[in-house]
C-alpha cells in the first residue's frame, strides 16, 4: 500500500505543476506539424498524409516535451537542494522508481488524449478507407512507445550523470540515430519510425506493423535495461556514483535484470527475422564508366547441364503468421549423362525441409550466403539419369532485401494482402528453361482474398474452413500472383482483353478520376504504333494495383503492376509532379511491349534494357497528349540531367579512388550509375537515333519491326547491336554528350 500511496501522491503533485500541462499541450499540438511541415512517411497516400505523418510528428514533438518534463522533474530535488530532507523521509531508489513510473503513466495519458483528439478529423479525411484497428495500431506503435522510451532514456541519463546539459546532448544523439539516414541493413536503428516506407490506405499495413512491433520490443529492452542499470547510480544519502553503485549492487536483482534486458535487446538486434543478411553490394571498378553493373556478393556458378520442362507447385499460405509452406516438383532432363552439381535459389527466409529425386531423398547443403537481392543458394547433386523429377519441400517467412537503399517491401504475406513471385514463391532450380516450359500450381489462401496471377486466369478449385484453393497455370518456370480485396474491371475498346484489378475501397473514386480511360489510351497507343499483344480471354493482360509498400511497378509476362500511390487522387491531379503518377502507370503498361513481349537485353552493354524503349515510348505518348514543351521538360531534359549528374560524379571521373570508399558508399555510386545509364543515357540515345533516321515516323516503323520480329539472340532478345542495325547507325553516332561539356 505504501507504493500505491507514493504513486498517488507523486501523480497529484505532478499534475499541479504548470510544466506538466505545458508538456501535455505541446504533445497534443505536435501532430499538427505532420500535416505539412514534417512528413517522414513515404508513399504519398492519403493514409500516410493524414494518419501516419501526424502520429510521427506527435511522437517527435511529444518526445521532446516529455524529455524536458522528465529532466525537469528528475532535477527538481537537486535544484532545490532538498536531497537530505527527502532522503530522510523516503528511499531515493524508491522515489526514483515512483517518479519514473508516474511520468510513464502521464505519457500514456498524453498518447490517449492525442489519439482521441485527432480521431474525428482522420476518420473524416479517410472516409470509407478508415479502419479503427489500424488507427489504434499506429497510435500504439508509433506514438506511445516513443514517449515511453524517451522518458526511460532521459531518466536513465540523469540518474547516471545528474547533469541536465549532458543528458540533453545524449538525447539529441539518440534522436539523430532514430531519424538519421542509415543503411537498411541497420533499419532497427530507426527506433522512432520506419522511414521511407510507403503507408497503404487500401491493402493493409500488417508488414509495417510487424516490423514496428519488433523494433519497439528491441528498443524497450535496451532502454529498459539502461534504466534498470541506472538505478544502481541513484545517489544514496550523499554518496557519489561509485559509492551508490556499491550500495545498490548488493540488490542482485538490479544488475541481473539490467543484464537480461540488454542481452535480450542485443539478441533481438542480431537475430531479427524480417530482413536478409546480405553483405553490402560492391562496386566493380572495372565498370565505373556506366557500362554495366556487377555485384561481388553474387558468385558466378557454372550452370548444370539440365533442361527444365515443367514446374508443379503446392503452396499453403499462413497470413496471420506471415509464413508459407510449399512443395514444388520440377520435371528435368539431364542431357549430360553424368552426375551434375546443381544449385537452387531461394529466399533466405525459407528453409528446405527435404529434396527427393525420382522418389529418393538426396543430401543438400544450405550455403547460408544471403545475396543481393534476397536469395541464397542450396547445393545438391543430380544423378546421371536422363529424366528426373526433383521434388523440394520448404517452409518459412519471406525476408525482405536489406541492401536496396530503402526498406523495400516487394513480396509479403498478410491477412489483407499477399504478393509472391520469384524466389519468394518457390525455390528456383538452376538450369536451362525449355521453350515449352510450363507451370501449374495449387495455392491455398484466406477466402476473403481475390487472386490475380501471371498466366491463365486463376480459378477456385476447392474450399476449406475459411480458405479457398486456387489453380494457377501458365508458361515459364514459375508463377507470380497478388491477392487482396480486389475489384476487376475489363477495359473497353482495346484490341485484346485487358483487365484492371484495384482495391474495392476506391471504386467510386477511380470511376471519377478516369483511370480506366488512361489505361485504355495507353494500350491503344502502343497497339497502333507497334502492334497488338497476343493476349486472349484464356491468357489476358492483367493490370494490378499493388500496395503502397511496393514503390514503383513492373511487369512479368501478362501481369503489369504498380503501387497504389500512383493511383491516388493527389498524385493524379497534381500538375507540378510532371512525369509521375499517371505517367508511371502508362510507363509500366508500355513494358508489356518492351520487356514482356519483346525482351530487350545485352550482356555486353547493360545500359541497354527495356527501360530505354519504354522511356522513349512514354515520352512520345506525353508529347502527343500534353504537348512538345511538356515532353521536353519532363522527359528529355530530365534524361539529360541524370546523365550530367553521373558524369559530374567525382569518383566516375577518378575511378582510382573508388577502392578507398566503404562498400556502402561504393554501392550508392553504383546505384547512381545504374539509374543514370538506364533512365538517362539509354533513352537519350534512342531520341538521338530518332533524329538521325529521319524523324518520329521512321523510328515508329523501325520499332514496329523490332517488336514484331524480335532480336537475334536466344532467347530472342533485342540487343544493342540489333537496334543499331535496324536504324542503320553505329555506336559512335549515338554517343551522348553532356550538358556541361562532358561526353
Amino acid at each position: 500500500m505504501t507504493v500505491w500511496r507514493d504513486l498517488r501522491v507523486e501523480w497529484m503533485r505532478l499534475f499541479r505543476s504548470k510544466g506538466t500541462w505545458l508538456a501535455l499541450l505541446a504533445a497534443s499540438a505536435a501532430p499538427l506539424v505532420g500535416y505539412g511541415l514534417y512528413q517522414p512517411a513515404g508513399g504519398g497516400t492519403t493514409a500516410a498524409l493524414v494518419l501516419l505523418n501526424p502520429m510521427l510528428a506527435g511522437a517527435l514533438g511529444g518526445a521532446l516535451a516529455f524529455a524536458v518534463l522528465t529532466l525537469s522533474e528528475m532535477n527538481r530535488v537537486k535544484k532545490g537542494r532538498m536531497g537530505p530532507l527527502t532522503d530522510s523521509v523516503v528511499s531515493p531508489l524508491r522515489m526514483t522508481v515512483v517518479r519514473t513510473a508516474v511520468l510513464m503513466l502521464t505519457a500514456v495519458v498524453s498518447s490517449l488524449v492525442t489519439s482521441l483528439l485527432y480521431l474525428p478529423y482522420t476518420w473524416y479525411r479517410l472516409g470509407e478507407t478508415f479502419q479503427g484497428k489500424e488507427y489504434v495500431q499506429v497510435a500504439l506503435l508509433f506514438l506511445l512507445p516513443f514517449l515511453e522510451m524517451t522518458v526511460l532514456a532521459a531518466a536513465a541519463f540523469y540518474q547516471i550523470f545528474q547533469r541536465v546539459d549532458v543528458c540533453v546532448l545524449l538525447l539529441l544523439a539518440l534522436l539523430l540515430v532514430g531519424l538519421g539516414p542509415w543503411s537498411q541493413d541497420t533499419y532497427l536503428l530507426y527506433w522512432m519510425d520506419l522511414s521511407n516506407l510507403g503507408f497503404s490506405g487500401d491493402l493493409g499495413n500488417t508488414t509495417i506493423f510487424r516490423l514496428a512491433r519488433y523494433s519497439r520490443l528491441l528498443w524497450l529492452c535496451l532502454f529498459g535495461g539502461l534504466w534498470v542499470g541506472s538505478l544502481l547510480c541513484v545517489r544514496n544519502h550523499g554518496r557519489g556514483i561509485f559509492g551508490s553503485m556499491a550500495c545498490y549492487g548488493r540488490k542482485l536483482y538490479l544488475p541481473l535484470l539490467a543484464a537480461c534486458l540488454l542481452v535480450s535487446g542485443a539478441g533481438l538486434y542480431f537475430r531479427q527475422p524480417y530482413l536478409d543478411h546480405a553483405p553490402p553490394v560492391s562496386l566493380d571498378t572495372g565498370n565505373v564508366t556506366g557500362g554495366g553493373t556487377a555485384y561481388s556478393s553474387m558468385e558466378e556458378t557454372e550452370e548444370p547441364t539440365v533442361v527444365i520442362h515443367k514446374t508443379q507447385l503446392e503452396l499453403l499460405v499462413h497470413p496471420e503468421q506471415g509464413t508459407a509452406e510449399g512443395n514444388v516438383t520440377y520435371e528435368v532432363e539431364n542431357i549430360s549423362g553424368t552426375e551434375q552439381a546443381c544449385l537452387l535459389d531461394i529466399n533466405p527466409g525459407y528453409t528446405i525441409e527435404r529434396i527427393l529425386v525420382n522418389g529418393e531423398e538426396v543430401p543438400f547443403t544450405d550455403q547460408h550466403n544471403d545475396q543481393f537481392i534476397s536469395l541464397k543458394n542450396i547445393s545438391l547433386t543430380l544423378p546421371a539419369q536422363k529424366n528426373l523429377q526433383v521434388e523440394i519441400s520448404y517452409q518459412g517467412r519471406i525476408q525482405l532485401p536489406a541492401n536496396t537503399g530503402v526498406l523495400a517491401i516487394y513480396d509479403e504475406i498478410t491477412p489483407e494482402y499477399i504478393s509472391m513471385g520469384g524466389n519468394s514463391v518457390l525455390p528456383a532450380l538452376h538450369g536451362e528453361t525449355a521453350e515449352d516450359c510450363t507451370f501449374t500450381g495449387r495455392v491455398t489462401l484466406p477466402e476473403q482474398l481475390q487472386m490475380v496471377s501471371k498466366g491463365k486466369p486463376a480459378q477456385v478449385v476447392g474450399e476449406g474452413e475459411g480458405t479457398r484453393t486456387w489453380h494457377l497455370e501458365g508458361t515459364g518456370l514459375r508463377p507470380a500472383f497478388f491477392a487482396g480485396n480486389y475489384i476487376c474491371v475489363k477495359l473497353k475498346g482495346t484490341a485484346f482483353p485487358v483487365y484492371f484489378w484495384y482495391s474495392a475501397t476506391h471504386q467510386t473514386e477511380f470511376t471519377s478520376l478516369g483511370i480506366e480511360r488512361l489505361l485504355t489510351d495507353t494500350v491503344s497507343y502502343c497497339t497502333a504504333h507497334y502492334g497488338a499483344l497476343p493476349y486472349t480471354e484464356e491468357y489476358p493482360l492483367n493490370i494490378v494495383m499493388t500496395s503502397a509498400h511496393m514503390m514503383g511497378g513492373g511487369a512479368a509476362d501478362n501481369l503489369s503492376y504498380m503501387g497504389e500511390l500512383f493511383f491516388s487522387e493527389d498524385n493524379l491531379k497534381d500538375p507540378s509532379k510532371g512525369a509521375s503518377a499517371e505517367e508511371v502507370i502508362a510507363h509500366e503498361i508500355v513494358h508489356q511491349w518492351w520487356g514482356s513481349q519483346c525482351p530487350i537485353m545485352d550482356l555486353e552493354n547493360t545500359d541497354w534494357s527495356a527501360e530505354a524503349l519504354t522511356c522513349y515510348t512514354t515520352y512520345r505518348m506525353m508529347k502527343e497528349w500534353k504537348g512538345a514543351d511538356y515532353a521536353q521538360q519532363f522527359y528529355v531534359d530530365q534524361w539529360q540531367t541524370r546523365y550530367d549528374d553521373m558524369m559530374d560524379q567525382f569518383y566516375l571521373r577518378n575511378p582510382q579512388y573508388i577502392s578507398r570508399l566503404s562498400e556502402e558508399h561504393q554501392a550508392s555510386i553504383q546505384a547512381l550509375i545504374f539509374d543514370a545509364s538506364t533512365y538517362g543515357k539509354a533513352p537519350l540515345q534512342v531520341k538521338q537515333a530518332e533524329t538521325l533516321v529521319g524523324g518520329e515516323a521512321a523510328m515508329d516503323a523501325i520499332l514496329q519491326t523490332l517488336f514484331q520480329q524480335g532480336g537475334t539472340e536466344m532467347p530472342p532478345y533485342v540487343t544493342w547491336q540489333d537496334f543499331l542495325d535496324a536504324c542503320g547507325l553505329t555506336e559512335d553516332q549515338l554517343a551522348v554528350k553532356g550538358g556541361h561539356g562532358n561526353g
